[in-house]
Formats: structure tokens, C-alpha cells, sequence
């Protein structure tokens, strides 16, 4: 069996992404005025063989915390979907 794992990585609601302003002020500019909340975040996707869920998720939340999230910063959520 294959789980298929996506992290989904964005911002923290406390930390200002200069990013993300630049790209809400810009579509302000262009007309689109009724925006109230803009994220801009990262999605991750990984494909697990001969695991578990519990041990896909484990993993997962290890590659975040040791490298591929910025927790100081960051925010993640894991969603699993099993494949046959």
C-alpha cells in the first residue's frame, strides 16, 4: 500500500509575510477590493511505501520540525490519503 502524505505550510498568524502583503496590496490596485484574508502558503507531497498511517504520520511530522518547516515562523498541517 501507498499513503500519499501533503503538508500544507503557511505563515503564523502573528508573524507579518511581507509576501503576502505585497500580493493583498497589489490585487487592491487591480480592483479586487473585497479581500479580507489572503495566505499565501507551500504544499508538500510525499509518497510512502510499506509504512503505516501512524508511522507515515510520525515521520512526516519529523521532516517538519527537523527541516522542512520553519516553526518559528511557520505553521503545518499533515493530511493523509491512501492509495492501493
Amino acid at each position: 500500500m501507498i499513503i500519499d502524505v501533503i503538508i500544507d505550510i503557511f505563515p503564523k498568524k502573528e508573524v507579518l509575510n511581507p509576501e503576502t502583503e505585497a500580493v493583498k496590496k497589489t490585487l487592491s490596485n487591480l480592483g479586487y477590493k473585497n479581500i479580507d484574508e489572503l495566505v499565501l502558503s507551500k504544499q508538500i507531497k510525499l509518497s510512502f511505501k510499506n509504512l503505516n498511517e501512524e508511522d507515515c504520520l510520525y515521520q512526516s511530522k519529523l521532516m517538519c520540525d527537523q527541516i522542512l518547516v520553519n516553526t518559528n515562523i511557520q505553521d503545518y498541517e499533515i493530511s493523509l490519503l491512501k492509495k492501493d
